[in-house]
């Protein structure tokens, strides 16, 4: 079992919180940037009402992700800052896990050997699921068998990344800065939160 992490919900206006949040965690010397995901286009909230609530309260309600073992000294940092700023903790949950779907499309050789690195080295506390890449090379055909603009090398595959929330947002990151990540297309990533109120 890796980390934990907790959905924090603060309400403010989003830079005064940004600004908060990071000084407080370079504060304890912690360099690693939080995961904020509010209109981010990149982590989305899940539970029953949390679309509906996000629609109607997506001005001042700004969630984002920090590690459980933080959260006792961080909820005393922002009541202090409730004090002086007007931003304050509105309600925390539990990140049970997380996930994404990707599809991958690559027609070069050489970036689908950096793909299959990729889903070589598969984190501990995360699983794919669903994913069975299909190679086809037809570079040995003849070229008047091809039409149009059929590659004569393609690399395809989809699945969904499921599990523990660091190791899933780091493969997720990892995809993302490779080589070959313009051949992907990874959806939103989802937290699947619980739906009980710290």
């Amino acid at each position: 079992m890796g980390k934990e992490f907790t959905e924090v919900v603060m309400v403010g206006p989003l830079r005064l919180i940004k600004g908060f949040v990071h000084g407080y965690l370079l504060g304890k010397g912690n360099l690693r940037r939080p995961f904020f995901h509010l209109k981010t286009g990149t982590i989305r909230r899940d539970t029953i009402l949390g679309s509906l609530r996000t629609f109607f309260e997506m001005e001042n309600k700004i969630p984002f992700c920090l590690e459980t073992s933080m959260l006792y000294d961080f909820e005393n940092a922002a009541e202090i800052a409730k004090e002086r700023f007007g931003i304050y903790v509105k309600e925390k949950r539990a990140i049970l896990s997380a996930e994404f779907q990707f599809e991958h499309r690559i027609l070069n050789r050489q970036l689908a050997g950096l793909c299959k690195d990729i889903f070589t080295l598969i984190p501990e506390g995360i699983e794919i699921f669903d994913y069975i890449p299909v190679e086809e090379d037809r570079s040995d055909y003849p070229a008047l068998t091809f039409k149009g603009s059929a590659p004569r090398y393609c690399y395809i595959g989809e699945g969904m990344v499921y599990g523990e929330f660091e190791p899933v947002i780091k493969f997720y990151m990892n995809i993302m800065g490779s080589r070959c990540s313009e051949f992907f297309n990874c959806h939103d990533l989802k937290l699947n939160l619980d739906e009980k109120e710290e």
